[in-house]
């Protein structure tokens, strides 16, 4: 059976007069030289010829690391009703009446077996106890005394739940109709631990709502991808997750003690214990937003305040951002030229350096990709490598934003205005990138406003719990070589 194709952009070539072939990336622009046996293999795992199971051995830790480096893309094909699996769906609740009677509408309306599905509402100790409007054999609500938070009312629906898949979703979200369908076709593998879908808003009616639909830590992107640790999609959020019940018991479900990045901690522990977990763009399910903006800035204040908590529980984790040669002394001779002659010095200086670092490590690879046996043009090869180099800039500027942006403009106004200058170029410049790759229905400066206090309420939030914790880790990163 095939198990796998190429991923989006990407080709394979065999080599005339060569043993083995090419796999050429489309973005960012990668060669990479396979021989006859890889060759071969790749062919097998694409269906293209046929050849062993790859279940195990070398074989699929060869499918793994090229699914890893986003080469290959796994194919998780449909099931049949019969071979759908019992799934038990949880929703944490506390004091949403109205919106949890609306998440309970849209699974009871969901293209899936009501036999097969049973609905775990764990009111945690609401006011007035929660009223669903609906009761059923499928339909269970069970009450908690005390309010614990949402990981402790989920470890406690788990116990209860009778399906082989336990499905998170919160109560203020909606379930589209093909929701379980298109995430357990992912359970065939015994590999996989959990499954997510895209998080969308449940309405654009605000300009927050509208922010969110592009910039909210619960979208992921477009496309399937493999979530790993230390890379820019690392875990997947609880209001869109599906576990194996086995893997949930085995990992020690959620830790609560936690009330905010919970399902960060659950999904490393998967990982952690060699599972694997996958992003399926189509099983979505709808998010109303928080569109106000108090409610909005406190969200991602506690986001902030959660890096701390779980770098203590992950030692090894530490962000990794990737490094262009010659980019760091680009921006130093730039920031130099700035300080001792001005700003049209410095964007001269800075512009000749980036050209002749574009002009040098175009050479290079171009040099290397044509050793490797690959016919590729040098102006093909330097708008591979300006675009990588403008990507590179796009994320330092990004992790500036995010992390140090505070303390270093507070600094800088203290000591040299001009370099504050700089460094809120240096803010700004992911807002405007964002606005113009993702086109969101606001205006630029509205845009920027509410790009601006998102990443400074998230970094005071990492602040603040750096110092609660003691634990700068969040702070630190690995830098690695493109």
């Amino acid at each position: 059976m095939q198990q796998y194709r190429l991923a989006d952009g990407v080709t394979l070539q065999e080599q005339d007069g060569r043993d083995g072939g090419i796999l050429s990336v489309a973005c960012p622009k990668r060669i990479i030289r396979l021989s006859s046996g890889g060759l071969k293999t790749v062919k097998i795992l694409c269906g293209q010829i046929s050849g062993p199971e790859t279940a195990g051995g070398r074989t699929a830790d060869f499918a793994a690391g090229l699914e890893n480096s986003g080469i290959l893309t796994r194919l998780f094909p449909g099931l049949r009703d019969e071979a759908l699996p019992r799934m038990s769906v949880v929703i944490p609740t506390y004091n949403r009446r109205e919106m949890l009677a609306g998440c309970v509408r849209s699974l009871l309306d969901m293209d899936y077996p009501r036999e097969k599905m049973e609905i775990i509402v764990v009111d945690d100790a609401s006011p007035l106890p929660v009223e669903v409007g609906y009761n059923g054999p499928s339909l269970r609500v069970v009450r908690l005394d005390t309010n614990g938070g949402p990981a402790a009312a989920r470890n406690q629906a788990v116990k209860l739940a009778k399906g082989e898949i336990i499905a998170f979703l919160d109560d203020d979200c909606l379930a589209h109709r093909g929701w379980l369908r298109a995430l357990v076709p992912c359970f065939q593998y015994p590999d996989v631990a959990a499954a997510g879908g895209r998080v969308e808003p449940a309405g654009l009616t605000r300009p927050l709502d509208r922010y969110e639909q592009f910039q909210s830590p619960l979208m992921m992107g477009q496309r399937q991808r493999k979530v790993r640790k230390g890379s820019s999609l690392s875990y997947l959020a609880t209001c869109n997750l599906l576990v194996k019940k086995d893997s949930f018991t085995a990992a020690g479900g959620f830790d609560p003690r936690l009330r905010v990045g919970e399902d960060v901690d659950l999904c490393w522990r998967l990982l952690e214990n060699g599972g694997h977990i996958y992003y399926i763009p189509g099983g979505s399910v709808q998010h109303h937003h928080r569109s106000g903006l108090l409610p909005f800035l406190k969200r991602r204040y506690d986001y902030g305040q959660s890096e701390a908590m779980l770098q203590a529980r992950h030692p090894g984790e530490k962000r990794r951002l990737v490094y262009f040669p010659g980019n760091g002394l680009t921006a130093l001779a730039a920031i130099a030229a700035w300080l001792l002659s001005g700003p049209l010095t410095a964007l001269a200086a800075g512009t000749g350096l980036a050209v002749l670092n574009l002009i040098w490590q175009s050479a290079l690879k171009w040099k290397t990709i044509k050793k490797a046996g690959y016919n590729a043009g040098l102006p093909q090869v330097t708008a591979a490598v300006a675009r990588s180099q403008a990507a590179g800039l796009y994320h330092y500027c990004q992790h500036f934003s995010r992390y140090y942006s505070l303390p270093v403009i507070t600094a800088a106004l203290f000591t040299d205005p001009r370099l504050a200058l700089i460094f809120l170029a240096f803010l700004l410049l992911p807002a405007v990138v964002d606005f113009t790759i993702k086109k969101p229905s606001l205006p630029l400066l509205l845009f920027i406003f509410y790009h601006l206090l998102d990443d400074i309420f998230y970094q005071a939030g990492v602040l603040r719990g750096c110092f609660a914790a003691k634990n700068w880790r969040p702070l630190s990163m690995t830098f690695v070589k493109s």
